[in-house]
């Protein structure tokens, strides 16, 4: 029940910007756009700067894992890009 009304609600928005949780992998399902912040290397990104089970999402991972001045920093870069 709650899943279904975070689902509408994130269904209204232009886009979402979350760290790795269930918010990030609904809106990315309804393909809303979503970038996900992540503290490291993800191994569901197989390399990429998104992942292959939720294309509607893209990723801010930084070089240094743990460094999330540089993942915010590329987030910035990123969501203006996609968010306009």
């Amino acid at each position: 029940w709650e899943l279904d009304r975070t689902a509408a609600m994130i269904a209204a928005l232009d886009g979402v910007v979350s760290v790795p949780a269930s918010v990030a992998w609904v809106s990315a399902g309804l393909g809303v756009p979503t970038l996900k912040v992540l503290p490291g290397r993800s191994w569901t990104a197989f390399g990429r700067d998104y992942e292959p089970f939720a294309p509607a999402a893209r990723c801010a991972i930084p070089k240094e894992s743990g460094d999330w001045a540089d993942a915010f920093a590329l987030a910035g870069l990123l969501q203006v890009g996609m968010f306009g």
